[in-house]
């Protein structure tokens, strides 16, 4: 338990997190697992092979230090430093497992205050938080954007009976309440946007098929029409065992959630595992959620 380290301040747990390398595994009952990487030791060992490697070792390098960074830049939930801003900056994409269709890319990016950054005009929003007057809480706003598309993208006009070419581009405020203890945390996140051909995605995905070489997506003209999109995420988090912050261990994350809107009406549930050196005091990084 970090109850030590939690008396011991603050200033000796920012110490030692930040020297720390953590693995998240994360599975859903309506997503695939999610893989995610924190902490700067993965990085630094990037960058070194990219400063000593040439040829295909280096491109190979500098693409996984990329998607390292990003991982690496997802916003801690609960974290145990309560006098920052968080940045961070997410994206999925279906290529990773040789894909390319339905769920097929997401981009996010998140602005959070941690609990002595609230800013006063978020006072409202914090109240809505579950017995927040007695909690730590971080607040904060999001924006992210999601491509789907048929199995085949190289046909103009795809079946009627398969997934049809969608955007969704949204902008949302959240708010995370973590108790005292820093066992349990609950999320409620809420989101204005649109679906269809004003969410821009037909643009990114041709941007993005462009620099890969990827084929060229054929059908957007057959896209889902412009709508307006709202959605309403709540979610809880556990942690039955709370890792000692210093040397090898893990944390088993349950969790259960919903969405209920015009984009996402579901419920889910599901675990993070997280595995590695020195691991942070909070509950691991976001994801993007849910995921198709």
């Amino acid at each position: 338990m970090r109850s030590s380290a939690r008396s011991s301040g603050q200033k000796e747990s920012e110490n030692v997190a930040h020297e720390g390398l953590v693995v998240n595994f994360t599975t859903s009952s309506n997503g695939p697992v999610k893989i995610q990487v924190e902490g700067a030791m993965f990085v630094i060992w990037c960058r070194n092979v990219i400063d000593q490697k040439g040829g295909c070792l280096m491109r190979f390098a500098l693409v996984v230090w990329m998607c390292v960074v990003c991982l690496a830049t997802a916003v801690p939930v609960g974290a145990e430093d309560n006098d920052r801003e968080y940045f961070g900056l997410q994206f999925e994409n279906d290529s990773f497992a040789d894909t390319d269709r339905y769920y097929t890319h997401a981009t996010r990016f998140d602005y959070l205050f941690a609990a002595n950054k609230n800013p006063d005009q978020l006072n409202w929003y914090r109240k809505l938080l579950p017995d927040a007057g007695n909690r730590n809480t971080v607040l904060g706003f999001y924006l992210g954007q999601h491509l789907y598309t048929p199995p085949d993208i190289t046909i103009a006009d795809p079946p009627k009976d398969q997934r049809p070419y969608g955007g969704w581009l949204y902008l949302g405020i959240q708010g995370t309440a973590i108790t005292l203890d820093g066992l349990v945390a609950d999320t409620l996140a809420f989101s204005v946007g649109v679906i269809g051909p004003s969410a821009g995605s037909e643009t990114s995905q041709k941007v993005v098929h462009k620099i890969i070489h990827s084929d060229e997506p054929q059908g957007w003209d057959t896209q889902l029409p412009d709508e307006l999109a709202l959605d309403l995420l709540v979610e809880r988090k556990w942690k039955p065992h709370d890792a000692t912050e210093q040397g090898w261990d893990y944390e088993v994350l349950p969790y259960v959630g919903g969405n209920l809107g015009s984009v996402f009406i579901l419920a889910r549930m599901g675990t993070t595992l997280r595995v590695g050196y020195n691991i942070p005091d909070d509950f691991g990084v976001t994801t993007i959620r849910p995921a198709g």
